[in-house]
């Protein structure tokens, strides 16, 4: 404290400040710096500035702080842009896979699921006890010719919604195509005949407006004393039951469909 300023004759960006009472001091040390190069106080003081003052982090980024905002923006822009990527990707590949194993009509699973299940089945070293059933909807070909093609999808439906209400907590259930429907029971093996009854009572009680019933021709096969039977081998036996049980069916209407397995 106790400095006063004093106007100079000369301009300079560089002085000193001595006592009041030493003018002729001043004048000198002035004169004296005057002279000197303009960089002179920078190159000398330069070594100097470190010890002066430490940079911190948190005062680097208050000095930069507009560049930090704007890469951070960026890294979040590009991870919110590569998350969102990987969601549609695994969206999309979700909805193909369902797209690719199930039926369009009915949600029910289809021949290429079927296949997916028995190549898997087949590499079972031990292979579980499991129930086959092959179910086909009699008289759809007649419903699709006289009611037309909407009535006959309606009757499809109705046999998927009977299947599925039955036996989906015990298995799996396919459209194999058309009028026919394929069911893997693999739990609740033991109430079977009480399962199968329960889905013919499911069929006799469905109803609709224009088609008087849904019949359907049943046919079922099992591996409980032969595990080598492939799924194949069990539907191929399930068929031909099926085939006898459609062929009783339209012989008690009296027609004569000359049906072969």
């Amino acid at each position: 404290g106790g400095l006063n300023a004093v106007s100079l004759k000369d301009g300079s960006n560089r002085c000193f400040a001595v006592n009041k009472d030493h003018k002729e001091l001043l004048s000198i040390l002035n004169r004296g710096i005057t002279n000197l190069p303009d960089d002179y106080s920078l190159n000398s003081s330069y070594k100097y500035t470190s010890s002066m003052y430490t940079l911190t982090f948190k005062d680097y980024l208050v000095q930069h702080i507009f560049a930090f905002m704007l890469i951070s923006g960026i890294i979040v822009a590009l991870l919110s842009g590569l998350i969102s990527y990987i969601y549609v990707i695994h969206r999309n590949k979700k909805k193909m896979h369902y797209i690719a194993t199930h039926d369009a009509l009915t949600k029910l699973l289809n021949r290429c699921s079927y296949k997916e299940y028995a190549d898997n089945f087949e590499r079972q070293k031990n292979k579980i006890d499991l129930i086959v059933t092959v179910i086909d909807i009699n008289g759809l070909k007649t419903v699709n010719d006289t009611l037309g093609h909407e009535a006959g999808d309606r009757l499809i439906l109705g046999t998927a919604d009977c299947l599925k209400a039955v036996l989906a907590p015990y298995g799996h259930i396919y459209r194999m195509g058309g009028d026919e429907f394929l069911a893997i029971t693999d739990k609740g093996l033991s109430q079977w005949q009480d399962l199968l009854q329960e889905l013919r009572e499911a069929f006799a009680g469905w109803t609709d407006p224009e088609i008087k019933n849904l019949a359907v021709a049943i046919g079922t096969a099992d591996n409980f004393n032969d595990k080598t039977l492939t799924l194949d081998e069990l539907q191929a036996i399930a068929d031909k039951k099926m085939y006898a049980e459609k062929a009783a069916y339209y012989k008690m209407k009296g027609h004569n469909r000359g049906l072969t397995p």
